[in-house]
């Protein structure tokens, strides 16, 4: 078994509305890459924005403290911000058409 990433990304993919629509194998995959290819930050100040969702703030203030290039997410409370500072919010196809050189 894999290491697990966070809590709250464990907790998302295996949210009811996800499982049987994405394959267990591709699940494990996602955590081997995060494991391997992302760095944990701990101790970040907190951002200041005018968020919606007060609860999606950590993740600005970690953007921020990076610095991160990309937040890549769903949560339609951070895709209207488009972006925070220097980081892009886009969803996850605008990113798999970054990474593929489609955009």
């Amino acid at each position: 078994m894999y290491p697990m990433p966070c809590s709250e990304l464990r907790e998302v993919v295996f949210r009811p509305k996800f499982l049987g629509k994405i394959e267990f194998q591709s699940v494990l995959n996602l955590f081997e890459l995060i494991n391997a290819k992302c760095k944990v930050i701990e101790g970040y100040p907190d951002a200041e924005s005018a968020i919606r969702d007060i609860k999606d703030l950590y993740l600005l203030s970690m953007a921020e403290s990076i610095p991160a290039d990309y937040i890549v997410t769903g949560d339609h409370d951070l895709l209207v911000l488009r972006n925070y500072k220097d980081t892009r919010i886009i969803t996850f196809a605008e990113f798999v058409a970054l990474v593929m050189g489609q955009s």
